[in-house]
């Protein structure tokens, strides 16, 4: 049975804490700091150590998101110089000319709104869709509010809960269940169609709804105000626009695909040092097999066959034993025991007699030490 420790009960709070922020709609950076740092004091006991599980913390999750992190700044700072020299403006310019009533206005910013989060990301596509179509929407009667609920909907809702073309959201989610990226985005299309309809369908009834109640009457409309600029370099701005189409459509040429292969760890091999090999009988020396190489906290250990006792050549095998063992393989796993007679040595007393004429008879002992037996 498993103990929850402090440890573990500071998470579900400081987790319960950060769910709490969020739904308050609060900047979570600071709890999640300060939930790191009393997990490691509950769990080292150390302020020290605990201010250094926080470094290895940011650590690991930079390793871990710091190529999405790129992904997104990269295609915003391509956002920008888009907007800069004006090809958002020629890239749109199409669909305003097609939206002509609010019905229109909302769908086609969604739609736009979409696209664009797809291939920009939600943030920055709010930035050009805004400003490109927002006074489009105005003069057509559609209210701010509802432009803004399109824009959301379709960018934040539909396009980052898809993500298929950068795969930045879907990648977080397939790192962390250890899945293919492309596993989970075809999984998550029956969900993610089921809830784009959805949301998508009930909120243009709402809007269509609230405006023939004329709830929003006194609205101002989107005024011109949003207007971009118009563009300083038309040239410059074809020839890109064009450029940056291709770029999109020669990757969507291209899909990931997943390649099997086999990878094999080969068992490491040890030589095994025997010591006590040559003895003397009576000598009681241990055999033993020292085993270098192994790797440090393995489980590994020698069990030995074939000991004896007595004189003679005796043959040994060595075998590995313990919870690590699949991983090493032993290569001298047999030796000789060579066990030599012990000399003994006697002692003689009373040979040295005058003859008598009777029966002599001289004593003979063992040394003790030589023949302890």
């Amino acid at each position: 049975m498993v103990t929850l420790s402090l440890a573990h009960y500071i998470f579900i709070f400081m987790t319960i804490l950060i769910l709490v922020f969020l739904i308050f709609k609060k900047e979570i950076v600071i709890p999640c700091v300060v939930g790191i740092l009393l997990i490691g004091f509950a769990y080292t006991g150390n302020v020290v150590s605990s201010v250094q599980i926080l470094n290895n913390a940011i650590i690991a999750s930079n390793g871990e998101l710091f190529g999405i992190m790129l992904v997104i700044a990269l295609v915003t700072a391509l956002s920008k110089a888009m907007h800069t020299v004006g090809i958002d403006e020629l890239m749109i310019r199409p669909v305003r000319k097609i939206i002509r009533k609010p019905s229109g206005a909302f769908w086609g910013i969604g739609l736009c709104m979409l696209i664009v989060s797809w291939l920009i990301w939600p943030s920055p596509a709010v930035v050009l869709i805004g400003a490109l179509l927002l006074p489009v929407a105005g003069r057509v009667g559609l209210p701010a509010i509802w432009a803004a609920v399109a824009m959301n909907i379709f960018g934040h809702g539909m396009g980052l809960s898809s993500d298929f073309f950068i795969q930045g959201a879907p990648a977080i989610t397939a790192a962390s269940a250890e899945l293919p990226v492309t596993s989970v985005i075809s999984a998550s299309v029956p969900l993610w169609l089921v809830m784009s309809i959805t949301a998508a369908a009930v909120s243009f009834f709402m809007m269509k709804r609230e405006m023939k109640k004329n709830l929003l009457k006194n609205e101002p409309e989107i005024t011109a105000d949003y207007a971009v600029s118009e563009m300083k370099r038309p040239v410059l701005s074809r020839i890109l626009a064009v450029v940056v189409t291709a770029t999109f459509a020669a990757t969507s040429n291209h899909k990931e695909i997943t390649a099997e292969a086999e990878f094999t760890v080969a068992q490491k091999a040890l030589s095994a040092v025997w010591l006590g090999l040559d003895q003397v009988y009576g000598d009681k020396t241990e055999v033993k097999v020292t085993l270098p190489g192994v790797v440090s906290g393995d489980d590994v250990a020698v069990s030995i066959t074939g000991v004896e006792q007595t004189a003679g050549i005796h043959p040994l095998t060595a075998d590995l034993t313990g919870d690590d063992v699949p991983n090493y393989t032993l290569i001298n796993s047999t030796a000789t025991l060579t066990i030599q007679p012990k000399p003994v040595i006697f002692t003689v007393a009373g040979n040295t007699v005058q003859a008598d004429g009777s029966e002599k008879r001289a004593s003979i002992t063992p040394d003790d030490n030589s023949c302890p037996y």
